[in-house]
């Protein structure tokens, strides 16, 4: 997937220390961990945007080891749940991560150790597995995404078309690489010669912003949340000269956010991609061409190349008239192998047969562009009334302005806030919108919404929260 000798003596990564590797010295670094591990096995790699992880990764998938990428901060008991669950041969880990004093280092370098575990049973691994990712960022469940060379391969491939990612381009690590989004700028900026600015720093920090600008940094990536940071610190006032790419993913962006990126795209002269993706389809299913930003705001695009998207209706049939909603359903090679629930599911192949359904709710408009209207297992039902709990957090959005998380729980929907100034209003606002009494209705006012290490709504911490309150 990367011809690293291609570009040789070419810039790789710029880390945020100010060390540079070319392409040679990445090959070569890459080359000295694999000698180290020597046959394909499973390895937990606990993920931190540094180079000691980058080389870890690169080395196992150029080299035919499996990774399973994990947040370096999950902590010990899922992961010694999931070391349990998948037997793993090592773990490449940071070198103060505490909690692996017991264990003898095998090998260390750039930071990171490598641990050698001794399970009496070796692991049997699918000859084209490459990649385990879970879809829960830093909530240590066991299900894991069984993704492929050809997955990889195909998805790094077509996102590198349609962003003309080429050996000029510098990408800046704002996400983490154990989110799959974060890793396919990873994958797509090596396989075209491009540099990596590799930072763990935040996006509110300002040399964050002095290492991109300093470096040429020509693009930056980021999930909703990204952006509604960006927006308070008034980002468009911030001058970044070499910018030429921004783009989306990871959950539905909000109107005003949205129009806010579109705005700071044409001032600034760069291009907006908004996308759509999952794990299942090992990072991205569709994008917005940056040419139709504005006259298709609100929409996720249309299907990447090489890639075909459709709607099905409750029965699972094709529906073919424009603004219908159904369930959207994705057909590629980047569709992943199937799931993993623990070390015997790695022998398995292809379960999928490059279909998925995505769980996602859509619609696709005359000129074939799709927007998506709510999760499937967001729909629930209340008094006898059915709602979408996307459709409502939507609507609560655009009346205050403000994050307003919705979950149900014992037939009553739960609204999650920090403002505890409209904590009175909303119930009289939503029954009013929805016909539903307020006792349907119960708000909660807390001192941040939980997000996962990728910054995604973390649902599950919400529940988790909700449960200990009602005991």
């Amino acid at each position: 997937m990367w011809d690293l000798a291609k570009f040789n003596n070419k810039t790789a990564v710029i880390t945020d220390n100010g060390e540079e590797y070319t392409y040679h010295d990445l090959a070569a670094e890459t080359d000295k961990l694999a000698y180290q591990i020597k046959n394909r096995c499973l390895v937990i790699i606990l993920c931190t945007n540094t180079i000691g992880c980058l080389i870890g990764y690169v080395s196992c998938i150029r080299k035919k080891i499996v990774p399973m990428m994990l947040d370096s901060n999950m902590d010990m008991e899922s992961l010694d749940h999931i070391i349990e669950k998948y037997r793993p041969k090592y773990l490449w880990i940071p070198k103060a991560q505490a909690g692996f004093e017991k264990y003898n280092t095998a090998y260390q370098d750039k930071n990171y150790k490598l641990i050698e575990l001794h399970y009496a049973e070796d692991n049997r691994l699918y000859s084209e597995l490459a990649l385990l990712l879970s879809t829960s960022g830093s909530t240590g469940s066991i299900k894991f995404v069984r993704q492929s060379y050809e997955n990889i391969k195909a998805n790094t491939y077509s996102i590198a078309k349609y962003l003309k990612i080429d050996s000029n381009d510098a990408a800046i690590t704002i996400l983490p690489m154990h989110y799959t989004y974060g890793l396919s700028i990873i994958n797509t900026h090596l396989y075209a010669g491009a540099v990596i600015l590799l930072t763990a720093m935040s996006i509110v920090q300002r040399q964050f912003w002095n290492f991109f600008n300093s470096n040429n940094g020509t693009s930056i990536s980021g999930v909703p949340y990204t952006y509604e940071i960006l927006k308070k610190l008034n980002f468009s006032k911030l001058p970044q000269p070499s910018l030429k790419t921004i783009t989306q993913a990871g959950g539905k962006i909000s109107q005003d956010i949205n129009k806010y990126l579109v705005d700071y795209a044409k001032e600034q002269k760069c291009k907006l991609f908004i996308m759509y993706g999952q794990t299942e389809a090992t990072a991205r299913i569709s994008y917005l061409p940056y040419d139709k930003a504005e006259s298709k705001r609100g929409s996720i695009g249309i299907a990447i190349p090489g890639g075909k998207m459709a709607l099905a209706d409750i029965n699972g049939i094709e529906i073919e008239m424009p603004n219908e909603v159904g369930e959207i359903v994705y057909t590629g090679d980047n569709v992943a192998l199937g799931y993993a629930y623990d070390y015997r599911d790695l022998i398995k192949g292809d379960e999928w047969n490059k279909r998925l359904m995505t769980g996602d709710l859509g619609y696709r408009d005359e000129e074939g562009y799709y927007y998506i209207t709510g999760r499937k297992d967001r729909f629930v039902k209340i008094f006898g009334n059915r709602l979408s709990l996307d459709e409502l957090e939507s609507t609560l959005y655009q009346e205050y302005q403000e994050e307003i998380i919705c979950i149900l729980k014992d037939n009553v929907i739960y609204m999650f806030t920090t403002d505890d100034q409209i904590k009175d209003l909303i119930p009289k606002f939503i029954s009013m919108k929805t016909g539903i009494n307020m006792n349907g209705f119960c708000v909660k006012i807390v001192s941040g919404i939980p997000k996962t290490s990728a910054g995604k709504i973390s649902y599950s911490a919400l529940v988790e929260m909700l449960m200990e309150d009602l005991d």
